[in-house]
């Protein structure tokens, strides 16, 4: 079993469904019209969340679990929306160009090495480990 990512249809792990719709079969009986499921018109998660929760029978309301989801689907995505890396100034300038030239291969090693407890070896991905700082918006 894989995790389904949550940022955008993901249909691959629930077997060609849209992950919505494949949580709650109750409210998308044929696996169909799920919140961000393929449409003509491209609706926005907030946007299809709203419609549902305001749709005429109230099954999508009153369900005891589907707002709470939509919710917290809305809250992580606005959140990691506001993430951001801050570097402090004085080091931007020195260490932008070695940073930039970080590759994937890289930052695995490095992954690998911080799992064995040993230092990187890489002098770029050191660089970046000691000058950037996850903060929130």
């Amino acid at each position: 079993m894989r995790p389904i990512n949550d940022f955008g249809e993901n249909t691959i792990a629930t077997g060609g469904l849209n992950p919505l719709a494949a949580a709650f079969p109750i409210l998308f009986p044929y696996g169909l019209g799920g919140i961000e499921a393929q449409h003509d018109i491209r609706v926005t998660l907030k946007e299809h969340a709203r419609w549902s929760l305001q749709y005429y029978n109230r099954r999508f309301a009153t369900h005891h679990s589907f707002m709470f989801v939509v919710f917290a689907l809305l809250q992580k995505r606005e959140a990691m929306q506001m993430a951001c890396l801050q570097m402090s100034r004085q080091n931007f300038e020195q260490d932008a160009l070695a940073i930039s030239s970080i590759m994937l291969d890289d930052l695995k090693q490095a992954e690998v090495e911080e799992r064995r407890n040993e230092k990187i070896s890489n002098a770029r991905v050191r660089a970046l480990h000691k000058h950037v700082v996850a903060a929130n918006g």
